[in-house]
């Protein structure tokens, strides 16, 4: 049997009305007429045809909306779909099935990811400067970390033209450029802060520090990144899109990432 992709339910409830009823079915059909004219709609199983989707206590039916969307982009069918569907008098009318659940998850994830970018960039703020014990020594880590996820956001919008990309790369790149960036850094610029401080005075102090940084502390970020790297693209393996997603993605942060650190934190 070939079935359609993916498919969502329109469920029908009332305290009073009963399904098979004329008051019911009228309601029911009423609030779906245009529902399997719809973009992407493939067909509309209805409960009239199907006993099963019917409660035992007869106050919930369900019809069953075939899209000929993949499940991965399938949400962008709800919003089309809630427009189609009307009022029921006597009835509560719901989408509901896997879209609407893959919908929801996906508003929530992104609302609880920006809620976490807004606590989490101050208190790494604060941190730095706590332990570097200057508002500039803690900056320096911040704009590497800033610049990895600016690069990586630009190189993901390239790739996304080519292959489906999930929403959810984007917060993920954030969240995970200046996790990375700032903790390459505050490796890199402890390191360096140690060679300067066995170097007082000295004509060749900056340029002797940067160097012994990068070929010492620089030599275990790139190990590092490369090994984060690795793991992540074993993700792109998956057929999940979500998945594949983040595997392209967090590749592609991690090495901007390590770039940025054994590139341009030397130079600032």
């Amino acid at each position: 049997l070939d079935l359609p992709p993916s498919a969502l339910v329109i469920v029908f409830s009332s305290p009073t009305l009963e399904a098979g009823t004329p008051a019911f079915e009228l309601a029911a059909a009423a609030a779906v007429r245009d529902i399997a004219t719809a973009p992407h709609v493939a067909r509309v199983v209805t409960h009239l045809l199907s006993p099963r989707q019917i409660s035992a206590d007869r106050h919930t039916a369900y019809d069953i909306v075939f899209l000929d969307l993949p499940p991965d982009d399938s949400p962008e069918a709800l919003p089309i779909l809630r427009e189609r569907l009307r009022e029921a008098p006597g009835l509560e009318v719901e989408l509901a099935g896997g879209p609407a659940f893959y919908g929801d998850v996906q508003t929530v994830s992104e609302a609880d990811l920006r809620r976490s970018e807004l606590i989490s960039l101050p208190l790494a703020a604060l941190a730095l400067i706590v332990v570097f014990g200057s508002v500039v020594a803690a900056g320096v880590p911040l704009i590497v970390g800033g610049s990895a996820v600016i690069v990586a956001l630009a190189a993901i919008f390239l790739v996304a033209q080519v292959t489906p990309m999930s929403i959810f790369v984007l917060n993920l790149a954030t969240l995970l450029g200046l996790g990375l960036g700032v903790d390459y850094s505050l490796l890199m610029t402890s390191r360096f802060r140690e060679e300067m401080a066995k170097r007082p005075g000295s004509e060749t102090q900056v340029a002797d520090s940067v160097r012994v940084t990068v070929a010492t502390a620089g030599r275990a970020v790139f190990f590092s990144a490369v090994t984060v790297l690795l793991g992540l693209l074993g993700l792109i393996l998956f057929e999940f899109m979500i998945l594949r997603s983040v595997g392209i993605a967090g590749a592609i942060v991690v090495g901007l990432a390590g770039a940025a650190a054994l590139t341009l934190l030397p130079a600032v």
